[in-house]
């Protein structure tokens, strides 16, 4: 019984312990908790505010204890070991602050507080020193909370104030030069702790003394010839005399002294094995840093540090200093990290610092970076996306246009670096990227005008003697081009020679085009420009001139290009490519002289005079190219033009036929494949559109009534006629051409086209069904044919079954029996590819066909919105609706629809035309309700109707209202016939319905 009551008593007492305990946890305990765990905080706003909260617990008027004070220094050591959340940075912003407050010039004495500055390095090295037992993270957390705990010291100030003991401080950097010596993975971030710390110095005597004893720490600890100790000593030597440097490191205390730039090179690869002590004997190795895929930051601190020692001289220009700089490049980067034995790791680093260099440095320096390792690696790992270092590679090409994009001046200094003996003109073509071309586009017209006579001259010196990849060369050369032309960021400027840099672009494709040097000098092409490469040089000279004419379009470049030729045709330096004779050369010469007359008129002229003769400076231009291009029709368009041209503008009185006649000539042109010319054809239109003829119009619409088909392609073009009857030749090429295979296939033509358009045209799925079977039924007649050919039975009266392959193969015929049948058997596979050739010229017939119709309602397009009150615009109407039910192409119907809706539109808001005789207008009426009652109407077709007949009822109510009831008696005719189709003809009537009241309560 004692026992037990002694045994209760125990635990009344240990009871009695426990409570006491957790009355010891208190609400200010809770408190400091809080803060603790906001101090970890991945938000920043919350770490600082804990910050400013557990300080302020440090201020006199709230009585902080010894004991308090010193809790909060080991809560804050211990903290900055946890790798929980952002607790390293909410602890070390919270320690270093708490240093200042507690150690600080302005501190204030704390009672009983006795921890000095040696105690304070004591307690960091308990706090943060891991058990023996410790795991590797764990030993690595303490690690790096004692070198957050140095990073705060310092940032603190407290060990380079006046009063701190100087001993402490040299036994503190030895604290931290230790630390870097002996945990290679550290060296990084404690080198960065003491290049932050000789930055923020004072260049005064005390500022002079820690930096002395900085420097003295680095050697002591062996660190002074690692890439962090270049970039401390830079710093140091940077801000204080070279008297604070030690001696016998490096040549004249310098890294970047030329005779230490071998050395500085092994430095900065990380091989610190050739290091020797500095009174002459050897010393043991400095542990190279850990493996890391980052580049170590005492890199970017060399780089700046050079770039600043060779840019002293005006702008860097020195060419004393660039060669400097570009040894210093060649040396310490392209051969150290980009060497063909060179690491993964090391190139990874070479990539970052390209990047770094190309986003910050100076333009001067670009020329040295595009170093030949460097190239070669670059085109290697970017040509590859499976390399390892792809990524990389793709970062510096990114750099390359972020800068550009920023200061479009550097485009030429980029653009010359790939191009150089290390790159490719072909870059882009290697890489498969458009990272040139992409930079050609940011480029402006400082750049162009550094740019484009060096990408001429290689152009026509392309820098090889194979003719194969000259010709390569010079084609991409001449895309480049067109892209500098087509570039909206690069306005046209003259260059020093008083030419533009586009007139110097387009001259030299007239050169390389047209002409053949007859003296090689400096200038002339190294190789002959090739046949191939000459044609592929006029196309890009109508692309140039297009997107000239579509920014500018009075921009005098086309008759330039005639006048260069004529010109280099005149020096000795040079020969025409294509000779001409005697009849040609006449008709070249009258052109030359319409030019010159034109030229001197518009001297002179404004308005429609002036808009008229450069309309036919530029026909006259491209009918020019052309006929040096070598078509055999420019002849005949330059005799029709000087027919019109002398009918329209140098007679008094122009005559109805002279439109007719230029009209015809536009046509022609926009015939042609080449986008330029539908553009000067379009331009010229829109310039006499006024003067458009019932006639004229009748030959556009004449050409939207032809079939799609080759029949219709030979009315067109009055090719010779075909043996073919008209349905053989309708299944030969009555082949649905998609959308994508047109040269404008989906154009925005708007005027209400956009929704009509989903609805479609049936007439292309039926001919895609139809062409199903006749696919089907070719394929049977050719079975047949050879099946007759091989007697065999597979076809025989009555039985079209499949037999047996053994006993239709033929295979029990001797060699005489397969001689016999040898020609018949020539002849029906003679007749199944004629069959096939047929098909496909079908097809090409079709596509020219609604090519040409594409163009034709172009001009309409033109035509009606700027001739919308013109009575002849009512007869594009009746046209527009019979292209869109018979046209088997749903393209054209709904670019059809959209020119209808133009007309309607523009009209709607420009004022409506006033016919001048009442009855054509009844007419166009009863006609677009004719069209309504046809049985291959589509709902697009319908559709279309419905808005052309609103629009003229809405003419004819607007002559008089007494017209309403005669067009309502035409509806309700136009609803009996189509009783059959009500529902498809619905739409038609509701849209009236609609319309009509709203329209007769405005009157």
């Amino acid at each position: 019984m004692p026992r037990k009551r002694r045994r209760a008593a125990e635990d009344d007492d240990q009871s009695a312990n426990t409570v006491a305990r957790k009355r010891q946890y208190t609400e200010e305990d809770s408190k400091l908790a809080k803060i603790y765990e906001n101090l970890a905080s991945e938000a920043e706003t919350g770490r600082i505010e804990a910050a400013k909260e557990l300080i302020s617990r440090l201020d006199p008027e709230n009585n902080p204890t010894s004991a308090s004070a010193e809790r909060i220094l080991r809560r804050l050591i211990r903290g900055l070991c946890s790798g929980r959340k952002a607790a390293r940075l909410g602890y070390g912003v919270a320690l270093a602050e708490v240093l200042r407050k507690l150690y600080g010039p302005r501190s204030q004495p704390i009672p009983d507080f006795t921890l000095t500055a040696e105690d304070l390095l004591s307690l960091i090295i308990e706090c943060t020193k891991p058990e023996a037992k410790a795991a590797g993270q764990e030993k690595r957390d303490h690690l790096l909370g004692r070198l957050f705990a140095w990073q705060a010291v310092l940032r603190s100030s407290i060990a380079v104030q006046p009063s701190a003991p100087e001993e402490k401080w040299i036994n503190f950097l030895d604290l931290i030069g230790n630390l870097a010596l002996f945990t290679p993975w550290l060296r990084e971030e404690c080198g960065k702790i003491l290049y932050e710390f000789a930055e923020s110095l004072d260049a005064d005597e005390h500022g002079q003394t820690r930096a002395r004893d900085l420097m003295q720490a680095l050697k002591t600890n062996k660190l002074e010839k690692t890439l962090e100790g270049v970039a401390v000593w830079l710093s140091v030597r940077n801000k204080f005399p070279d008297s604070v440097l030690p001696e016998d490191v490096w040549h004249k205390k310098d890294p970047l002294c030329t005779k230490e730039r071998r050395t500085l090179a092994k430095v900065m690869k990380g091989d610190l094995s050739s290091a020797t002590d500095h009174d002459g004997g050897e010393k043991k190795p400095v542990k190279s840093g850990a493996s890391q895929s980052h580049l170590n930051f005492a890199w970017l601190i060399v780089i700046t540090a050079v770039i600043q020692k060779y840019s002293k001289h005006k702008g860097g220009s020195s060419s004393t200093d660039v060669s400097e700089f570009w040894k210093f490049w060649d040396v310490v980067v392209d051969d150290n990290l980009f060497s063909s034995s060179a690491s993964h790791e090391r190139k990874s680093w070479g990539f970052q610092l390209f990047s770094r260099v190309l986003l910050t440095a100076p333009g001067w320096v670009f020329p040295a970076t595009f170093s030949q390792n460097l190239i070669r690696s670059l085109i290697n790992q970017i040509n590859d996306k499976e390399r390892y270092l792809h990524s990389a590679a793709e970062g510096s090409l990114k750099a390359m246009k972020s800068r550009v994009s920023r200061e479009p001046e550097l485009a030429a200094t980029i653009i010359a670096g790939l191009f150089s003996e290390h790159g490719s003109i072909n870059f882009d073509k290697i890489t498969k990227t458009k990272t040139v071309e992409n930079i050609m586009g940011l480029a402006d017209a400082d750049a162009m005008i550094k740019l484009v006579p060096s990408l001429c001259d290689l152009m026509a010196r392309p820098g090889t003697q194979d003719e194969r990849e000259a010709n390569s060369r010079r084609q991409t050369l001449a895309d480049l081009l067109v892209t500098a032309v087509k570039s909206p960021r690069a306005p046209d400027a003259f260059m020093p020679s008083g030419e533009s840099w586009r007139d110097r672009v387009v001259t030299q494709f007239v050169i390389l085009a047209y002409f053949v040097p007859t003296n090689v000098d400096n200038t002339s092409p190294s190789l002959p420009v090739s046949d191939a490469t000459r044609a592929v040089l006029k196309v890009r000279l109508k692309s140039c001139l297009k997107h000239i004419l579509a920014g500018r379009p009075e921009d005098p470049s086309p008759l330039l290009v005639v006048n260069s030729i004529r010109n280099l045709s005149r020096e000795k330096t040079y020969k025409v490519a294509v000779q001409h004779d005697e009849e040609t050369l006449k008709v070249i010469q009258e052109a030359y002289e319409a030019l010159g007359s034109i030229s001197q008129r518009m001297t002179g002229a404004g308005g429609p005079e002036r808009s008229a003769l450069h309309a036919f400076s530029l026909l006259y231009s491209f009918a020019m190219l052309e006929l040096y291009n070598g078509e055999p029709d420019a002849v005949s368009i330059l005799e029709e033009l000087q027919l019109c041209y002398q009918s329209t503008l140098e007679s008094k009185k122009a005559v109805d036929t002279s439109f007719d006649l230029l009209l015809e000539i536009l046509l022609s042109l926009v015939s042609k494949p080449q986008s330029v010319f539908r553009a000067i054809a379009e331009q010229v239109f829109a310039t006499f559109a006024a003067q458009l003829t019932r006639d004229g119009l009748q030959s556009l619409v004449n050409i939207l009534e032809k079939r799609e088909n080759l029949a219709g392609q030979q009315e067109l073009f009055d090719q010779a006629g075909s043996d073919m009857d008209d349905d053989e030749d309708e299944e030969a090429s009555d082949v649905e051409i998609t959308e994508g295979q047109l040269e404008n296939g989906n154009e925005d033509e708007g005027g209400g086209s956009s929704t009509e358009s989903s609805n479609g045209s049936t007439a292309s799925d039926d001919d895609s069904d139809d062409d199903s079977d006749d696919d089907q039924d070719e394929v049977a007649e050719f079975e047949k044919k050879l099946a007759e050919t091989l007697k065999t039975s597979k076809f025989q009266a009555g039985d079209q079954e499949d037999v047996d392959s053994d006993e239709d193969d033929g295979s029990d015929m001797d060699d005489d029996q397969m001689f016999a049948i040898e020609p018949a058997l020539a002849k029906v596979m003679a007749e199944r590819k004629k069959l096939a050739d047929k098909k496909k010229e079908g097809k090409g017939a079709k596509e020219t066909v609604v090519n040409f119709k594409n163009r034709v309602l172009d001009l309409l397009s033109i035509f009606v919105k700027q001739q919308h009150a013109n009575p002849l615009a009512l007869e594009v109407i009746l046209p527009l609706l019979r292209l869109i039910r018979t046209t088997p192409t749903k393209q054209v119907a709904d670019k059809a629809s959209g020119v209808l809706g133009e007309l309607i539109d523009s009209a709607k808001k420009k004022g409506l035309p006033s016919p001048p005789d009442d009855d054509l207008v009844w007419t166009l009426l009863k006609d677009v309700h004719t069209e309504v009652s046809s049985k291959e109407a589509s709902k697009l077709h319908l559709n279309a109707c419905s808005r052309g007949s609103i629009f003229v009822a809405k003419l004819l109510i607007a002559q008089k209202d007494s017209n309403f009831d005669a067009i309502v008696d035409i509806y309700a005719d136009t609803a009996k016939k189509c009783r059959s189709r009500s529902r498809m003809a619905q739409d038609f009537f509701v849209k009236w319905d609609t319309w009509w009241p709203d329209t007769m309560k405005q009157k």
